[in-house]
């Protein structure tokens, strides 16, 4: 008597973009969360808000871009836009994504305008109100929505962790606290508001470091399937992915903005290095083990 073995092996479907745009994602949404405080009320049309506001539209541009070619059909994005399903976080995605696209690329039009002098500091003022506001909770949502994303992806129990989205709201607290920085060693910022971005940033960087250990190591996981992604990333096929992630993506920023807040910029490179690896395991491992 022959024996049958019952296996329900899901496609993988998504690749490396999905990872990687979670790095431009994080420090786009991040970045202006960090811009907000610093120039709601302030009447001046900085130098440094252009720049960051320039990174943060680039960023968004390579965020779109990456989705779209992960999608294979562009013409998806537009349909869940013109009939979403909004019981679905893939069409509040599409939401949240071009909402964030669209106000922060009219915010860098707006600070533009206003660094030549064609628009009046009043104006700016007005405008900074008018945009930056909406864009905090946009830019939250933004760089967390993916978590619960990921949860509604029946068949993989690895992503419904429930630690997962401050995972992701921690990588946006310090991917936009280390773009902040950049900015500000670019524009020779003040040394106060360098020394709280600095600051923020290893405080979400220790904070996230204890989320990922905590989630791997001090976290059950709700099924055997789940368990076996586990062990792929941490000692398995992805561990050096895992790891490497954590040495490069978290604990080689925290030591380069402690000896100087103006090595930012290879702190974020790092960063986003790190993150991309970290996530380039926790997207791909869970679809590769087989459900049965």
């Amino acid at each position: 008597m022959s024996q049958v073995v019952w296996n329900a092996q899901h496609d993988i479907h998504w690749h490396w973009p999905i990872p990687a745009y979670i790095v431009t994602k994080a420090a786009a949404g991040g970045l202006v969360l960090a811009m907000v405080p610093l120039i709601l009320g302030s009447a001046s049309a900085s130098g440094m808000m252009v720049i960051a506001l320039a990174l943060v539209v680039a960023l968004m541009v390579a965020t779109n871009g990456l989705l779209l070619y992960d999608l294979e059909r562009p013409e998806r994005f537009l349909f869940l836009l013109i009939r979403p399903q909004w019981r679905s976080w893939v069409a509040r995605a599409a939401w949240i994504l071009t909402g964030f696209t669209a106000l922060s690329s009219f915010w860098f039009g707006v600070e533009l305008l206003a660094y030549v002098g064609w628009v009046s500091p009043g104006n700016l003022s007005l405008a900074r109100w008018v945009f930056g506001v909406p864009l905090v909770p946009l830019s939250l949502a933004t760089g967390t929505y993916t978590a619960f994303l990921f949860a509604q992806a029946e068949g993989r129990d690895f992503w419904q962790s429930p630690v997962t989205p401050v995972h992701m709201l921690m990588q946006t607290f310090y991917m936009g606290a280390l773009a902040a920085l950049t900015v500000g060693s670019l524009v020779g910022l003040g040394d106060v508001t360098m020394e709280r971005f600095q600051n923020f940033g290893l405080a979400t960087m220790g904070l996230s470091l204890v989320l990922v250990l905590f989630g791997e190591f001090g976290v059950s996981r709700a099924s055997e399937l789940a368990v076996r992604a586990q062990r792929e990333i941490q000692w398995g096929a992805w561990k050096h992915h895992f790891w490497g992630g954590l040495a490069v993506g978290l604990v080689l920023p925290m030591l380069l903005i402690l000896v100087s807040s103006y090595l930012a910029l290879p702190a974020l490179l790092a960063a986003g290095a790190g993150l991309f690896a970290y996530e380039l395991a926790f997207v791909l491992a869970p679809q590769q083990i087989q459900n049965s």
